[in-house]
């Protein structure tokens, strides 16, 4: 990997500025009686309590809800500005998925014009790019492309993308019939050199740019969305190389190791292949247990957090947001406390969130928010 400068325009990255202003959705459900919605209300809650003043937050709610929503924002005693933003959300069925907000929209900031909000062509659920534009004035688009914001990472001068979203992309530009690859178009979302994340044949040397679903070269990809099992760090070694970190699995609990046999080596894979593409990878333990409401092992989702680089007056390194799971699983602690311990060494101040051991393969911390703002003044010191 060739070391290059950071990029001011595009992508707003997943790590850098001290964040500005975030967004998270509040379904109608949340305000219901199902279980899962209300917990998902309650982690969300602990996350925007631990947000600093300077972050603005724009809750986005639906008008059947709003005065719940704004009764709710009230009683959090949010050290900064909390505002409900109208937007039609649906109830039931898709409520809690819903909630993911990243998934839905991707932006794009430091152009002349300000930020730009994206949807994905084939996005499902709610339209968050026209909510978020007719909320702040910013223009919203349709991307010609299939890519979910859990799976896309970026960072100074790099994204990520998972191989699903490639074979996505390509799907649909065979069906449009152009003369297209998912990995040139894709490519084309900002400057930054594009890594496709997977593992097969690049496990020994880099694949070629995948040209269609079928190719030959064709990458699996595990999980589902790579933010569930890598962050980005906005750190580099002296030699260049980006630092991240890629989730090492372990079983937990009492789950069947015929379940959880062919996990670890799906994620040993895919790391060997982003060492070998230029990254310093670190490996942070991730426990597998079984699920309540699941079949099989569920992944607790220490990956999905969010990362600042810029220190913060008064604190002792920059912020990570990192999701915990002892507080309702209290033989998970020692996970809580290794993986606190990993972002300490690397020069971080973990902020511990609480309320997200129900939620194993949807997401936690990033999965249900959107950073929307950062400051336009950090410059990263490579």
């Amino acid at each position: 990997m060739s070391r290059r400068q950071p990029t001011a325009a595009g992508l707003l990255p997943d790590c850098g500025g001290a964040i500005q202003e975030i967004a998270v959705a509040l379904p109608p459900g949340c305000f219901g009686r199902d279980a899962a919605p209300k917990n998902l209300l309650a982690a969300l809650g602990h996350f925007l309590r631990s947000l600093p003043a300077s972050v603005a937050i724009q809750a986005l709610v639906d008008p059947r809800t709003h005065a719940d929503a704004g009764r709710w924002l009230d009683g959090l005693g949010l050290a900064g500005e909390g505002r409900a933003v109208a937007a039609a959300l649906p109830e039931n069925g898709e409520a809690e998925s819903s909630a993911w907000i990243q998934d839905g929209v991707l932006v794009v900031a430091g152009t002349e014009s300000g930020s730009t909000f994206v949807r994905s062509q084939d996005g499902a659920g709610p339209d968050y790019a026209s909510i978020l534009s007719a909320a702040s004035g910013a223009t919203a688009e349709v991307g010609a492309f299939a890519l979910a914001g859990s799976n896309l990472l970026v960072g100074p001068d790099f994204k990520l993308v998972g191989q699903d979203s490639i074979d996505q992309t390509q799907a649909l530009i065979e069906r449009e019939g152009a003369g297209d690859t998912a990995f040139k178009r894709l490519a084309r979302l900002d400057e930054r050199q594009l890594y496709v994340v997977g593992y097969g044949y690049g496990e020994t040397r880099p694949a070629p740019p995948p040209g269609s679903v079928g190719h030959g070269y064709r990458l699996q990809q595990f999980g589902g969305a790579i933010d569930r099992f890598i962050s980005l760090t906005g750190l580099q070694t002296v030699d260049g190389r980006p630092k991240i970190v890629v989730a090492d699995a372990k079983l937990a609990g009492n789950g069947r190791a015929a379940d959880f046999q062919p996990i670890p080596a799906a994620l040993d894979a895919t790391a060997k292949r982003l060492a070998l593409l230029g990254f310093e990878v670190f490996r942070n333990a991730v426990p597998f247990v079984p699920g309540a409401r699941q079949a099989g092992l569920g992944p607790r989702l220490y990956n999905n957090v969010i990362v600042e680089n810029e220190l913060r007056p008064g604190r002792q390194g920059p912020l990570v947001w990192l999701p915990q799971f002892g507080d309702k699983e209290p033989w998970l602690a020692p996970f809580d406390s290794y993986n606190s311990g990993l972002w300490r060494g690397l020069g971080f101040e973990p902020v511990a969130v609480q309320g997200w051991a129900r939620f194993s393969m949807q997401g936690a911390v990033r999965s249900a928010s959107k950073v929307l703002r950062r400051n336009p003044g950090f410059r990263f010191a490579f």
